[in-house]
This record gives C-alpha cells, structure tokens and sequence, in this order.
C-alpha cells in the first residue's frame, strides 16, 4: 500500500479535497500499533504507543471534517429510493 499511503499523505496535507480513505489500511495500523506493550519493561507507560493511536485518530477525523458536494441527480434518486427491490431475511439467505 505504499503508493496509496503516499497519496493520502498528500490529500491530507492539502486539506482541499475529500477522502474516502479505505478503512483496512487503517484496521491494519491499528493492529500493529495495538501490538506494542502498554508498559515498557521498567513498568513506564508506553507514551509513543498512545501518540501513535492519537495521531491516526485526528488523522481520520480530519478526512471526516472536509465534506462531499455532490449535485442531486434527481433520475439517480428515485432509482435508488423507487428502483430497487427489497430482499426478504429469507430471500437474503438463499
């Protein structure tokens, strides 16, 4: 994911533009970061683990502050809300 984390980091320092970030890159991060101990050996809280998790909370935050303007597509809307058939549980599960 190297090329993808390259262009978030660019749309995220613009701040110009919304972003869809994909969410497993993130899951990912957060598990390797939530691998770290706590605690280091001497029993001293492990304070670059937490800056770690707090950088990439504010980092989701701020892609979730700059808003999509999409224009209504009235055809698009009533597809979507008329279009469509809904599935029973039962049908579902088939």
């Amino acid at each position: 994911y190297k090329t993808y984390r390259e262009e978030l980091a660019q749309r995220d320092r613009a701040r110009d533009q919304p972003v869809l970030p994909y969410i497993g890159v993130f899951l990912q991060d957060f598990l390797i970061v939530e691998e770290v101990t706590d605690k280091l050996g001497n029993g001293v809280i492990n304070f670059q683990k937490s800056r770690r998790v707090s950088n990439m909370l504010m980092k989701l935050r701020r892609f979730q502050s700059v808003h999509f303007h999409f224009r209504a597509i009235a055809t698009i809307q009533e597809y979507l809300q008329t279009g469509l058939s809904v599935l029973s549980d039962a049908d579902i599960y088939k």
